[in-house]
């Protein structure tokens, strides 16, 4: 299924406005296609989250539900471009810092009323107060939306930002400098429109059932918690003419539990396939099984507070010791590739970076890495103690057994595995109770600052507590040029130094991999993996 993607680029007479506007419509079936009588699907979530809020999501599998339930100002397009969605068009500044937003004049929500400009400042406003506590609340000041890091840190009030309604269906935003990713950030789903009503009368409860009004293709008709998301279709959402998929069904369930329920005819589509099935999957479902490259890295946060780890020899030695090949290889049966900085090497702007030690042979790394350990003090008479956390997961946990056995084999290292459920594990992170953090990062948008963005002083998701000025500087001035070599140098010496310092310690890089009934048509593959349900339809088979 080709989705419409017609974009326009219209210099308007004054030469002040670049003007972008697009037909997107939802799912655009072959004329030839006959539709199954029933028009409903079950899809695999990943784990349970840690909120439904918009402005508070900070995962992809909350991500997945609320991309249908509400519809940002764009949306990812097949490219992994954006695409219009709740805003039909837009006009860009001649000084590229003044965003203008036409929004869809039949853009309702689903009580019925109109959504309004004021709904996306109510909501970007809320994003970046320092009262929501919401981890992406850096996310606006990494797009340079005015004022936006200053609200963040208490300096300013959220009514200051640099957003506005010029009139009911016109949102003006305007950023401290030029930002040429700025559009592909206005499809992240924490931008989305709030209901401002709604969310002050009921508070945290807003999002529940019985009381979440919503934007999107869908209306949320269930939420039973670790056991579904139910989602029916919205009759007033402007293109609900063109949505086939009328009911669609979400599941929280770790890979084994999801691949049987596929095996069994019970699932549509899976979130992702347990890696050592692939093979057997390949074998058994070769037209079924879809990997396509994407942008997501998993890595270890190395918490530099924690005894062991506060000394830099330590994190180089155990980064070294990690046999990526063998994970990506043989772990991971060929679904990864090995990964040396925390930026996909596919990311756009990007110059791949790679230590000297990733083209050592594994024996020079561990005699390295010995010697590293040694010289921070210790040995096999005196190991380095370090905890490894991570979320229950099948594949999470072959991965820790494996990195613990590295480690412990090969070098005075003693690791303890501490598993936990997902938002378990979330509070202990917030916590910063840990030694290495297993964690995956898929890109925001497509550019490295999405990566890079985390390692930042003060930035909420800087697990690692790590903190380095020249880092700092490298990042404020890649935003200070729109000469893509002159930022990939930046962003070159960036992974450089997270190199050098270690904060965080990359292992691989994922592939999307999914399993799709041949029934189920229209699922849009992107590199940052995001689907919309609207966009899928079900035919008929013999």
């Amino acid at each position: 299924m080709a989705k419409k993607n017609f974009f326009k680029k219209i210099l308007v007479t004054s030469s002040i406005f670049l003007t972008i506007s697009s037909n997107a419509f939802a799912s655009d079936k072959p004329e030839n296609v006959q539709l199954a009588q029933k028009q409903e699907v079950t899809l695999g979530m990943g784990s349970e989250s840690n909120s439904y809020d918009p402005n508070l999501c900070s995962t992809h599998e909350c991500t997945i539900v609320l991309v249908n339930l509400f519809e940002t100002l764009t949306q990812i397009g097949k490219d992994g471009k954006p695409e219009p969605a709740a805003a039909k068009s837009w006009d860009i500044s001649s000084d590229h810092k003044v965003y203008t937003f036409h929004i869809r004049k039949d853009a309702n929500w689903s009580d019925g009323k109109p959504v309004t400009a004021e709904d996306f400042v109510y909501s970007w406003q809320r994003l970046v107060a320092p009262q929501t506590s919401s981890e992406y609340s850096y996310f606006l000041g990494l797009g340079n939306v005015l004022n936006a890091d200053d609200i963040m840190n208490g300096k300013k009030k959220p009514s200051e930002l640099g957003v506005k309604a010029l009139d009911q269906k016109t949102f003006q935003v305007t950023l401290s400098k030029p930002t040429p990713f700025f559009i592909s950030m206005t499809s992240q789903i924490n931008l989305a429109p709030l209901p401002k009503e709604i969310v002050e009368k009921f508070k945290s409860k807003w999002v529940k059932a019985q009381n979440i009004v919503s934007n999107g293709a869908y209306t949320l008709s269930e939420h039973v918690l670790n056991e579904k998301f139910v989602l029916k279709k919205n009759p007033k959402y402007w293109d609900s003419k063109n949505v086939h998929i009328t009911k669609a069904t979400f599941l929280p369930l770790v890979e084994s539990s999801e691949y049987k329920l596929y095996a069994a005819d019970n699932l549509d589509m899976t979130y992702t396939v347990p890696v050592d099935l692939i093979s057997k999957i390949k074998q058994e479902y070769n037209d079924q099984f879809r990997a396509t490259p994407g942008l997501k890295v998993t890595y270890f946060g190395i918490n530099v507070k924690k005894p062991a780890l506060d000394k830099v020899d330590v994190r180089k030695a155990i980064t070294i010791a990690i046999n990526r090949d063998a994970i990506a290889k043989q772990l991971l049966n060929g679904a990864a590739l090995p990964a040396y900085s925390l930026v996909p090497n596919n990311v756009d702007n990007y110059k791949p970076f790679k230590p000297d030690y990733a083209s050592w042979s594994q024996e020079k790394r561990i005699q390295v890495a010995n010697e590293l350990l040694k010289k921070a003090g210790y040995n096999q008479q005196n190991p380095a103690t370090i905890n490894l956390l991570y979320n229950t997961a099948d594949v999470n946990q072959k991965l820790a057994v494996a990195i613990q056995a590295m480690l412990q084999q090969s070098l005075p290292v003693k690791v303890k595995l501490d598993q936990m459920e997902w938002k378990s594990m979330l509070a202990q992170r917030s916590q910063r109770d840990y030694g290495l953090l297993r964690m995956t990062w898929i890109g925001d948008f497509n550019d490295p600052s999405t990566f890079l963005a985390n390692w930042t002083t003060g930035n909420a998701q800087n697990d690692a507590q790590w903190s380095n000025k020249d880092y700092d500087n490298l990042f404020a001035k890649s935003f200070e040029t729109e000469d893509q070599e002159k930022r990939k140098d930046l962003f070159y010496k960036m992974s450089e130094l997270i190199a050098k310092d270690v904060p965080a310690m990359p292992v691989f890089y994922g592939l999307n991999t999914h399993l799709i009934k041949p029934d189920l048509k229209g699922v849009m593959s992107n590199p940052l993996d995001i689907y919309y349900v609207k966009d899928m339809y079900k035919v008929k088979t013999n």
